[in-house]
């Protein structure tokens, strides 16, 4: 599938998501994900060869979920006093992309707590860390410059599960300088690459990171500079540190192709596609990067620079 090939996938599911619900059950397969008494989580296969999700809730009239190529329980929870499964859709594609929907599982029926696009994040799930799941932002997949689209920058959202919904929580975001630079905010972001560099304060990362390996893929223990300055940058964005995360974003070397171009991206992923804006807004006061709203020449932006370079 082709650049942020899930988010077009879901956009044009739409309709086979409609025909499977008006379908006659007889006539298409169903599989039942999960039961809590007679209450169910239902896959349906619709007449594009799909699978839209369902909930059956005794009772009440099936509700729509999702539309996508596969579904599969991936994890199981607890949401407040509430056991919680996390379902994983899949889009297909070579690449691309994944999501997960959370759903409360009580006497009552399933009801959903939040979806999240994950990406091309294939493992990735719901980090416990006592209250606080995290969760990687797959807003900013197919991030490179130059050459190849192999990288996933993987900034964490704390998620808190509150009234009913798991929602981004700016305070439990907060953290650290050192853990924004170091290797706290991989570990929670979900990027098990052995080749992200970490760093014990600033100043070593604005002057070590532009000594990588521009312009192609590095093999070895060098890093690529395109990936690692916005990934270090997202990641102070994401701490509460939005002028250390300008300041990083700054060691990208003027006489270094592609720095505007790829700040403006960053700020198209922010504001047109990365779920927990309100969070980084709340965290970053006026913020450049986070001023303003999507507007349709900021969705050109979004996609990979090697598409229009």
């Amino acid at each position: 599938m082709g650049l942020r090939g899930g988010r077009l996938h879901r956009l044009g599911a739409a309709l086979g998501l409609l025909i499977a619900l008006a379908a006659p059950a007889a006539a298409q397969r169903e599989r039942v994900l999960d039961s809590v008494g007679s209450h169910r989580l239902v896959v349906r296969e619709t007449s594009e060869g799909e699978e839209a999700l369902l909930v059956a809730n005794s009772g009440a009239r099936r509700q729509a979920m999702a539309n996508d190529q596969r579904f599969e329980v991936v994890q199981r929870i607890t949401l407040g006093n509430t056991p919680g499964l996390v379902v994983r859709g899949w889009s297909g594609g070579a690449y691309c992309c994944f999501t997960l929907h959370v759903f409360q599982r009580t006497q009552r029926g399933y009801v959903l707590a939040g979806s999240f696009v994950t990406g091309k994040a294939e493992a990735a799930q719901l980090a416990t860390d006592g209250a606080i799941f995290w969760l990687p932002d797959g807003a900013f997949d197919f991030w490179d410059v130059g050459a190849g689209r192999s990288n996933d920058l993987m900034p964490p959202i704390a998620l808190r599960f509150t009234q009913g919904r798991l929602r981004p929580d700016p305070e439990a975001m907060r953290r650290p300088l050192a853990d924004a630079l170091g290797d706290s905010c991989t570990a929670r972001g979900q990027n098990r690459s052995s080749r992200v560099p970490h760093f014990t304060g600033l100043e070593a990362a604005i002057a070590e990171l532009p000594a990588g390996t521009w312009g192609s893929n590095p093999g070895g223990d060098n890093w690529r500079p395109e990936a690692e300055i916005p990934r270090r940058a997202l990641c102070l964005l994401y701490a509460g540190h939005g002028d250390a995360a300008i300041a990083m974003f700054g060691a990208w070397p003027a006489a270094q192709r592609h720095r505007a171009a790829a700040e403006r991206q960053l700020r198209a992923r922010l504001l047109c596609e990365s779920a927990t804006l309100p969070a980084l807004r709340a965290l970053n006061p006026d913020h450049p990067w986070l001023a303003g709203e999507c507007t349709p020449a900021m969705q050109d932006d979004t996609t990979a620079l090697t598409r229009i370079n």
